[in-house]
């Protein structure tokens, strides 16, 4: 009886397929994580064939047994127009995806740092009138060392996302304190004028004398 001759090369490119698409994959998400979506966007056209190389020799260090046949036989320009073909529909794929998941950590994101200046600005005003801690509260410094600080909880946080955010979250904490702002910014006026000797206004200069003459007819 003869035996019957299994033809695995289907198999065996599916399995290729699989693991370039994870590689790339992993590759995108990694530039993605160190340069945010828009620098990662361009790198990753620009080095297509760099990317590409880099996976070609991570198989040929260590050819998964899993499509080794295929990797063997297959002619080397099928195998680059797979990978190309492979690498389009990744990349679609995964800035699509990033959108979808972008807006919903924007959502978070923004409460995040909201609860978080916040919370820096109540601190401040331990050791700091109100007008210069919203002066401080907006310097590209501060901006700076929050980020680096929420990254350390916040592993996920993109400079992409923190940018796109800051500066409207920062704007709605500002503005809940525009009101103490006024009141403080008068009373320094108010404290100014008197160290200058302007004359109190009417009322007040009334007030005075009464309060007065009541203590001269006591």
């Amino acid at each position: 009886m003869a035996k019957t001759i299994i033809d695995t090369t289907k198999e065996q490119k599916q399995k290729f397929e699989e693991y370039v698409a994870y590689k790339l994959q992993e590759e995108f998400s990694n530039q993605i994580y160190e340069k945010g979506e828009t620098q990662a966007k361009l790198d990753i056209l620009n080095n297509k064939d760099f990317i590409i190389d880099y996976v070609i020799d991570t198989i040929k260090k260590n050819v998964p047994l899993s499509f080794k046949y295929y990797w063997q036989y297959s002619s080397p320009t099928e195998t680059i127009l797979t990978i190309n073909d492979i690498y389009i529909k990744i990349y679609n794929d995964t800035f699509k995806a990033y959108k979808v998941k972008q807006k919903a950590e924007k959502e978070y994101y923004k409460q995040v740092i909201y609860d978080t200046i916040t919370k820096d600005i109540k601190n401040a005003l331990e050791y700091q009138d109100i007008e210069n801690v919203l002066i401080n509260i907006k310097t590209i410094e501060y901006k700076d060392m929050l980020f680096k600080d929420l990254k350390k909880e916040y592993k996920d946080l993109s400079i992409d996302i923190y940018n796109n955010i800051y500066t409207q979250t920062l704007n709605n904490v500002i503005s809940n304190y525009k009101g103490n702002l006024a009141i403080y910014k008068q009373q320094k006026k108010e404290i100014k004028q008197e160290q200058k000797g302007i004359k109190i206004p009417l009322g007040w200069k009334l007030a005075f004398i009464t309060k007065a003459i009541n203590k001269m007819v006591k």
